[in-house]
């Protein structure tokens, strides 16, 4: 398997209220931020990772097009876990096909792919810190070829990355993963995210990262 995912509390003996995870067969990664101003923000962010390497993972490696991937999402989030208004969380994912990988994205976070620059919108909502979240905002998805390394990570990372360090990140977590295997390097990046300090801010760290492969 060639994908790790690993989720971390913003401080210790709190609550995580990310989410994140890898497919068993090791083609499909997500993670998933829920709102902090929401009662049942941890509940949100592990139905999202759920639907991301369930249905939509299902779908999109029987060959579902990835243009009716939006209104899936939704449909599907409507019958489980419902419409309760106190349930929103972003939803960052990457899924390896045999011909491509699809990438989503709804709100803000890192997606990135190193070979294509800008390859979602920020996620970013109207108003200053705000974010589109799952289920008010659609998804947004891009289509990169198979042999694409996807790197994702929520806010609580991407947001203390120094402007173009972030291909830099993605290039070293590659080789970790490469050189120890899955398990090892999630140990090992699960260890970083923990002593990740940044002064007054104690939001939950997530990330998580697809090595391309050919054929």
């Amino acid at each position: 398997m060639m994908a790790v995912a690993v989720s971390v509390p913003g401080h210790q003996g709190r609550r995580c209220e990310d989410a994140s995870g890898v497919h068993p067969y090791g083609d499909a990664i997500a993670v998933a931020d829920g709102l902090g101003s929401v009662a049942r923000a941890r509940e949100a962010a592990h139905a999202a990772v759920h639907l991301a390497l369930g249905p939509l993972r299902d779908n999109i490696q029987a060959g579902l097009s990835p243009r009716h991937l939006p209104a899936l999402a939704q449909w599907l989030w409507r019958e489980s876990p419902g419409e309760d208004p106190e349930l929103k969380t972003t939803l960052l994912f990457a899924v390896q096909t045999r011909c491509y990988t699809v990438v989503g994205r709804v709100g803000d976070g890192l997606v990135l792919c190193p070979q294509i620059p800008e390859l979602l919108p920020s996620g970013r909502g109207s108003y200053g810190n705000s974010t589109d979240a799952l289920p008010n905002q659609r998804l947004h998805i891009a289509v990169v070829p198979r042999n694409s390394t996807v790197l994702l990570a929520t806010d609580g990372v991407s947001d203390d990355l120094k402007p173009g360090t972030e291909p830099d990140l993605c290039a070293k977590l590659s080789e970790l993963v490469q050189a120890d295997g899955a398990t090892a390097a999630s140990a090992q990046i699960s260890s970083w995210l923990t002593d990740w300090i940044t002064p007054h801010s104690h939001d939950d760290r997530s990330l998580a990262l697809l090595l391309g492969r050919s054929l």
